[in-house]
């Protein structure tokens, strides 16, 4: 049943990188770094479960024991209709590696609260953290050989932020902009339109799937920065801050891009 269990979470994230698309919802500009406190008590997580803020917007709050990172993810992992998808699984699974490795030392108590609960749906986000706690925590949960093999291929969070944008790279950008605040993960997403927002002016006499793969993703990722620039006046202002700070041709190309974006 355990095997069984992980081969479906490994697919779901598999299928995940290979082209699902999850445009996200919201974003905005780059906080202090959260300073490290002593690990929170497992207990104390009841306390928050009813008053945690969205994850897209947990960067803005802090959080210094991660309380309230763990009711979310908590939350998030035990509503079957977002865990269940191949992108809801992923993105959180990226957003939880992404404060864990801001507070590593939070690790064990996640891993000691969450795998009861949850099981090996904590191995993503363990395998994608990927710091010495992280690590210890994944090697408790009894994974095969061949297991930890085909999670490894999933990469840890380094090695997704240095792929170039794709449909499963968009996502992990979202997911660590919403839980850091680092504003790069969005400069990276601008950077991506501006060199890409002429590609598309002419159809291939013969598309590919890897034309229309191409297509989906520039679109999800002008429609996403496009809709969060819209609703939220701080992603907005940082996008046109980095805007600014381009040459003029990727300025014009940027804003084809967003224009593009709000039809």
């Amino acid at each position: 049943m355990v095997k069984n269990l992980f081969r479906a979470l490994w697919l779901s994230l598999l299928a995940a990188c290979n082209g699902q698309i999850q445009t996200s919802q919201s974003a905005a500009s780059s906080p202090e770094p959260v300073a490290a406190s002593e690990p929170v008590a497992v207990s104390d997580t009841a306390q928050t479960k009813d008053t945690a803020p969205s994850f897209d917007v947990y960067y803005l709050h802090p959080d210094p024991q991660l309380k309230r990172a763990l009711a979310i993810f908590d939350q998030i992992l035990a509503d079957k209709t977002v865990s269940n998808t191949h992108s809801g699984l992923f993105n959180i699974s990226v957003w939880a590696a992404q404060v864990l490795r801001r507070q590593p030392e939070q690790t064990a108590a996640w891993c000691e609260y969450l795998y009861p609960r949850h099981q090996l749906r904590i191995a993503p986000v363990m395998s994608f953290a990927d710091t010495p706690e992280s690590r210890k925590c994944l090697n408790s949960l009894g994974l095969s050989d061949e297991e930890r093999s085909k999670l490894a291929t999933l990469g840890n969070i380094e090695s997704m932020m240095a792929k170039p944008i794709n449909a499963f790279a968009l996502d992990a950008r979202w997911a660590s902009f919403y839980a850091t605040g680092n504003p790069k993960y969005v400069h990276d997403i601008v950077d991506y339109l501006a060199a890409h927002a002429d590609d598309f002016d002419t159809q291939p006499e013969k598309p590919t799937m890897e034309d229309a793969v191409r297509l989906i993703t520039f679109n999800a990722a002008q429609w996403s920065l496009s809709s969060n620039m819209r609703q939220y006046p701080d992603i907005n202002k940082l996008v046109g801050d980095y805007r600014n700070t381009l040459p003029a041709d990727k300025r014009t190309k940027l804003d084809k891009a967003l224009q593009n974006g709000k039809k």
